[in-house]
């Protein structure tokens, strides 16, 4: 019997959608599962898409964190255990997201760009630094936390993006900014 590559790539495409069936009936995000499997986002995206071939020992992990055995995780029929019938730990970390989100909109929201405007007008992005260091001066000046993405995101946009420079990393992620 000859190897088809195609069948090998059926596997993991069905694979993923047993994954992400399973992901979205526990109501976990990609990232909030990467997170509870010590995975990165991408691997978890990649195994719900078909991109990436899944080891046995993968198959394993990610069917053992919803307490099926990876031959009936496999199984496009096989049906999703009630979240009872679920590893306590995984209805542990399930709670605590959930926990999270309320405290999270609990929270007032913060407006960022002015804080950001006080950044641009001061000495600090005079030499080049992160959004996590531009996070840390707004949040040392102005007692708020403040993800370092909405920086970025901010910094990338009209009318802040005429005045700093991006500069990419020679490695990795993390770009730099400064002052133009």
């Amino acid at each position: 019997m000859k190897f088809n590559v195609e069948d090998n790539l059926n596997i993991s495409s069905h694979f993923g959608k047993q994954l992400r069936r399973f992901r979205e009936y526990t109501g976990l995000t990609q990232q909030q599962y990467a997170d509870y499997l010590d995975l990165t986002f991408t691997h978890i995206n990649n195994v719900e898409l078909g991109k990436s071939s899944v080891t046995i020992k993968s198959m394993a992990i990610i069917s053992d964190s919803f307490g099926v055995a990876y031959f009936n995780f496999a199984n496009p029929n096989f049906p999703i255990p009630p979240l009872e019938k679920m590893p306590a730990a995984l209805r542990k970390y399930i709670k605590e997201v959930k926990k999270e989100k309320i405290e999270k909109k609990k929270q007032p929201r913060v407006i960022l760009a002015p804080y950001l405007d006080k950044v641009l007008a001061s000495d600090l992005l005079k030499t080049p630094r992160s959004a996590a260091e531009i996070a840390a001066a707004i949040e040392k000046a102005e007692c708020t936390r403040i993800d370092p993405a909405k920086i970025t995101g901010l910094l990338s946009i009209h009318p802040r993006n005429k005045l700093v420079r991006v500069i990419p990393p020679e490695k990795g992620r993390g770009n730099l900014y400064v002052l133009i």
